[in-house]
């Protein structure tokens, strides 16, 4: 793993800390937090369910290839697809794109962008090489299926859809309905999976 996917790994891990602080009420400083056991262990925990990811994605990704990451947050995914020559489009309900655009300014990424967007509207066919669903499955309120499925029509013939989370069986049940089969399924630890698919 290159030194600048490294350093961005890195920090998230330092971003994740200061919203576990906030969270739980307590004040972070740049000069050091008092964070509890718990939140430290889920901080490690989710920087190595990204690596992972990574792993898994590396192996079916091209340069060149356009991807959508949903639920992308400040971009950390994103960026780290970027790094790895691929023209990534964020998509978030949440309005992140100030943290995104910093994060791509860190690390000298212009083939990243981000826009808030739900993706139970998406409704595109068939115009990007994969996408990627990190943390999404366990959202409140969320039909799952429904956006895994809109997910998975704007996903080429070949492509490859990538879910982390606790909750990963309907996303897999909802791709298979839409022509994919499972590939990969790893286990990261007792609350996450990383299931990789492709479209047949």
């Amino acid at each position: 793993m290159d030194q600048k996917i490294a350093s961005l790994l890195e920090w998230k891990n330092g971003e994740l800390k200061r919203r576990f602080a906030a969270a739980s009420g307590k004040k972070y400083s740049e000069e050091g937090a008092q964070i509890d056991e718990r939140a430290e262990k889920r901080v490690r925990e989710v920087d190595k369910v990204n690596k992972i990811a990574l792993e898994l994605v590396e192996k079916q990704a091209r340069k060149g290839q356009v991807i959508l990451d949903v639920g992308c947050g400040t971009g950390v995914f994103s960026v780290l697809l970027a790094k790895k020559g691929m023209d990534v489009y964020g998509i978030d309900i949440s309005d992140w794109k100030e943290a995104f655009e910093k994060l791509k300014g860190k690390f000298g990424v212009a083939n990243a962008w981000f826009s808030q967007f739900d993706a139970l509207e998406l409704n595109a066919r068939e115009v990007f090489d994969g996408a990627s669903v990190i943390g999404l499955g366990s959202a409140k309120n969320l039909d799952f299926e429904k956006v895994v499925s809109n997910i998975s029509a704007s996903i080429k013939k070949g492509g490859w859809l990538l879910l982390a989370d606790l909750a990963v069986d309907k996303g897999i049940n909802a791709a298979k309905k839409n022509g994919f089969k499972l590939e990969k399924r790893v286990e990261a630890y007792e609350w996450a999976e990383v299931v990789l698919l492709k479209k047949n």
